[in-house]
C-alpha cells in the first residue's frame, strides 16, 4: 500500500510534514497524541487518521470546534483521498493540513518499464489529476462560500440581536405610554364625573327655582285679580259717589229755587 503524510501549516506560520505511520494516528492537545497541537482551542483528542484496506479516513474524537474535510464539518467517519484538506475549528481556524499519498515505488517502476502501458495511464493520472485540481479548486470555492456565510450568518444573528432589543425597547416605551395613557383616561373620567355631579346639582337648584319662580308666579297672578277686583269697587264706588254729587246739586237747586 502507499504511504501518505500531513502536510499542516498553523496561523503563526509554523508548517510541516507528518508521516502517517501506524494504523491510527491521533491529533489533539494531549502529550500521547501523535500529533500534539498546543492550543485551547484544539481538544485532548480532537481527531483520528486511520488506515484501513482501502486507504485513509478520519474521524472526529468529539471536539468541542469540530473537525472540517474540504470546509465542511464531519459527524461520521470520512473517507480521505490525496489533497483532501483537513482543517481543526472555523473561527478562528488552529490547524490545516493536506493529505499527501506516495505511490508506491514497485508501481513505478513497473510502469516506467512497461511504456505500452505508461502512455495511457499517464494520461489517465494527468487527467485525474486535472479532475482532482478542480475538485480541490470547486472545494475551495465551497469552503470560502461557507466561511462568507458563515460570517453573514453572524452578522445577521448581530442585527437580530439588535433588532430584537430595539423591540424591547419600543415595546418597554409602549407600555410606559400605555400606563400614562391610562392614568391619564382615569384622570378624565374622575374628573367628568364631577363635572357631572356639579351639572345635576345646578340642574337641581335651577329646578327649585324654577318652581319657586311659578310658586311666585301664581301669587302674583292671584294679587292681580284682587287689585283687578277692588279697582272695579273703586270705579263702581266712584260711580255711586257721582251720582251722589248729582243729586245733591239737585237738591239745593230746588231749595236754592223754594226760598
Amino acid at each position: 500500500m502507499a504511504t501518505a503524510r500531513l502536510r499542516w501549516r498553523m496561523p503563526d506560520g509554523r508548517a510541516g510534514e507528518l508521516p502517517l505511520l501506524g494504523a491510527e494516528t491521533t491529533i489533539g492537545r494531549a502529550t500521547e497524541c501523535g500529533f500534539v497541537v498546543d492550543s485551547a482551542l484544539v481538544s485532548r483528542v480532537h481527531c483520528r487518521i486511520v488506515r484501513g484496506d482501502d486507504g485513509w479516513a478520519v474521524e472526529d474524537a468529539g471536539s468541542s470546534n469540530g473537525t472540517f474535510v474540504n470546509g465542511y464539518q464531519i459527524r461520521t467517519r470520512r473517507p480521505l483521498a490525496a489533497g483532501d484538506r483537513i482543517r481543526l475549528g472555523l473561527a478562528p481556524v488552529v490547524l490545516e493540513a493536506e493529505l499527501v499519498v506516495d505511490p508506491e515505488p514497485v508501481a513505478e517502476e513497473r510502469l516506467a518499464a512497461d511504456p505500452a502501458r505508461t502512455a495511457p495511464l499517464q494520461q489517465a493520472l494527468a487527467e485525474a489529476q486535472e479532475r482532482e485540481a478542480a475538485a480541490r479548486r470547486a472545494a475551495a470555492r465551497a469552503a470560502a462560500e461557507a466561511e462568507q456565510a458563515h460570517a453573514e450568518a453572524a452578522e445577521t444573528r448581530e442585527l437580530l440581536a439588535g433588532a430584537r432589543d430595539a423591540i424591547a425597547r419600543l415595546e418597554g416605551a409602549l407600555a410606559a405610554a400605555r400606563d400614562e395613557l391610562a392614568a391619564a383616561d382615569a384622570a378624565a373620567r374622575q374628573e367628568l364625573g364631577a363635572l357631572r355631579d356639579a351639572l345635576e346639582a345646578r340642574r337641581h337648584d335651577l329646578r327649585k327655582l324654577e318652581a319657586e319662580r311659578d310658586r311666585f308666579g301664581a301669587a302674583l297672578a292671584g294679587e292681580r285679580a284682587r287689585v283687578a277686583e277692588l279697582e272695579a269697587v273703586v270705579a263702581q264706588l266712584r260711580d255711586v259717589l257721582d251720582e251722589d254729587q248729582r243729586r245733591i246739586a239737585a237738591l239745593e237747586a230746588v231749595i236754592a229755587a223754594g226760598r
